[in-house]
This record gives C-alpha cells, structure tokens and sequence, in this order.
C-alpha cells in the first residue's frame, strides 16, 4: 500500500529535513504525523511528531524568514493547527510568544506580494489563526493594536480586481477582519490544510529518495491527500 511505504519513508528521512519550515520542511512532518496519529490511533506518531517539533525549534534562528512557506508563519501556523483541532496539548501563547515578536517586527504596511506562501496571505493565514485560538487568558493579545492596524492599513491598498482574481485572498482577509471585530468563530475558521497547500505532487513513486519531502509537491502532500480520501 502506498501510504504505508510512504509513512515509512518520511519517519526514516524528516530528521534530516534541510530546513524547519510548514511547506517544504520539517514542520510538514510535525502536522502530518500529528493528523496521521488520530488517523491510525497509534501514540507513536504523535510521539514522533513532537521529536519532530523540538527540533524544529532548535533550527530556528534570527535569520529565518517570517513567510509562510518555509518561515515563522507557517511554522506558527502549523502549531495552532495541531493544537485547535486537537492533535496535540499545549499552549500556543507560550509556544508562541517569540515567533508573534519577530513577525511584528516586519511592517505588514510595506509588503508587497500578496501570495500565500512569501507575501501578505501568508501573514494573515497565521495572525488569524492565533486570533481564534482559545485561551485561558482573554485579555492576552498575541499582538498589540497598532500592528492589526498596520495590517488593516495594507488591505485597504488591496485592489479591487485582485479580490476577484484570488478568492482565497478575499476569504482570509475576511476571516482576518471577523477576527479583529471580536465577532465570534465556528469550525470552519480552524486552520485547517486545504488542497492549495499541496501544489502539483509527484507521480512517480519508484524512488521515493528522488521526490521532494515536503507538503507542497512532494511526499507528504500525497500521504496527507491519503488520509483526507
């Protein structure tokens, strides 16, 4: 079967993953494992996910980029995902704090792309999902005012014809302005990976050792796509 050699693949090779990020890195590797052990109801993989985990933040570093694709967004992302859908125990404030204080640091007024993976709906993917998170503390906010400003800022910029050209863009800075409203959340505002995540995946499965790992257009991407089927 498929998704058992690829499973078997991807607990033998994520350790040596080059970089941490949610897309092309480890922190792929943590999300899937965590899903994958609510699929099979095996403890191992969600202990293996939070190996996964520790050494995804033992590579990051003041250097690493705040994008979504292979940066602190997508790594953040990819925590509230495992916490919010209840794949793994923890609280994201705490896990959180430093990655919400570097990605402040980068005026959302000044970005340009608006793409999931390098650009504005990246940064929006993350700040939404800390801002549905429950938490035991309602006065904690993950980020002061003048930086959701900032961002509120940026949007209005937005062109129209953009909103129509990209649904997805529309859709996350409406949940983004839900958010900031205090109105209230449902299911369907959890993060959650959606087929846009995956990209073009690999078709030839022969030599697993000469596809990408990764969520976007390698490995994990089709095992994940598996367990959604």
């Amino acid at each position: 079967m498929l998704l058992d050699r690829l499973t078997r693949h991807l607990i033998l090779n994520y350790h040596f993953a080059p970089n941490a990020g949610l897309l092309n890195g480890k922190m792929g590797g943590v999300v899937f494992f965590g899903r994958y052990a609510e699929h099979t109801g095996k403890a191992y993989f969600r202990e293996y996910a939070e190996e996964l985990l520790d050494e995804v933040f033992d590579m990051v570093h003041e250097n690493i980029p705040i994008n979504f694709v292979d940066g602190l967004c997508g790594i953040g992302w990819g925590v509230e995902y495992l916490i919010q859908n209840s794949l793994m125990e923890g609280d994201s404030d705490d896990v959180l704090e430093d990655i919400d204080k570097k990605v402040i640091e980068r005026d959302p007024l000044y970005i340009e792309d608006l793409s999931l993976h390098t650009g504005l709906r990246g940064v929006l993917m993350y700040v939404t999902a800390r801002l549905t998170t429950a938490r035991k503390d309602r006065h904690y906010a993950p980020f002061p005012g003048e930086y959701l400003e900032r961002i509120q800022k940026r949007i209005a910029l937005i062109p129209a014809a953009d909103f129509e050209n990209e649904p997805a863009l529309k859709d996350a800075v409406l949940l983004f302005e839900k958010c900031t409203a205090g109105q209230t959340v449902n299911g369907s505002d959890l993060p959650a990976i959606t087929d846009e995540f995956y990209g073009v995946s690999p078709e030839n499965f022969k030599n697993l050792n000469y596809c990408p790992i990764g969520i976007y257009q390698g490995l994990t991407g089709v095992a994940f796509k598996s367990i959604r089927s």
